[in-house]
């Protein structure tokens, strides 16, 4: 059984307190629903969405559009991107689990991931990747003034063969 924690917070944050009942609804159910994995990219249907989460066509138009409008959740070809999930979490501490998440992020299919990427904002905590570093040292990606964080990114996908 999967356990998801939800903070008592939850509800004070800006965005939820000020949403609408269907858009918490909705964000909630995404957030704890049984599909959602580490990565917090999961296959989920419209369709299925609506039954389980009791949401009229109408509602879950509504919810959804606010959602993605507000940078919180992404859908795309039936395939759903909770974009704080891992951040909120933070289940890669464990180095099992960072394995899990690659396994899981690798099969995303690429284009959706391509998507997920373009749309996210520059920050760095929503994205999908897996840096595992056993060294003692530490590392500092910061020298590269030259490029944004976007490119950083976009190249580290590369190199990881996501994209």
């Amino acid at each position: 059984m999967k356990t998801r924690i939800i903070q008592t917070r939850f509800y004070d944050d800006e965005f939820v307190s000020e949403c609408e009942l269907y858009t918490q609804h909705l964000y909630l159910y995404l957030l704890t629903c049984q599909y959602i994995n580490i990565s917090g990219i999961f296959q989920l249907p419209n369709n299925k969405i609506k039954f389980e989460a009791k949401l009229t066509d109408l509602q879950f138009e509504g919810a959804k559009n606010k959602l993605q409008e507000e940078g919180k959740v992404l859908f795309k070809d039936g395939w759903v991107f909770v974009k704080n999930a891992r951040k909120n979490n933070k289940y890669e501490n464990s180095p099992l689990n960072e394995i899990a998440c690659k396994n899981e992020i690798s099969r995303v299919p690429k284009h959706l991931i391509e998507y997920f990427y373009s749309s996210i904002d520059s920050s760095i905590d929503s994205v999908p990747i897996l840096t595992i570093n056993k060294k003692q040292e530490i590392i500092n990606n910061n020298n590269n003034n030259n490029k944004s964080k976007r490119e950083i990114i976009k190249q580290e996908l590369k190199e990881k063969g996501i994209i």
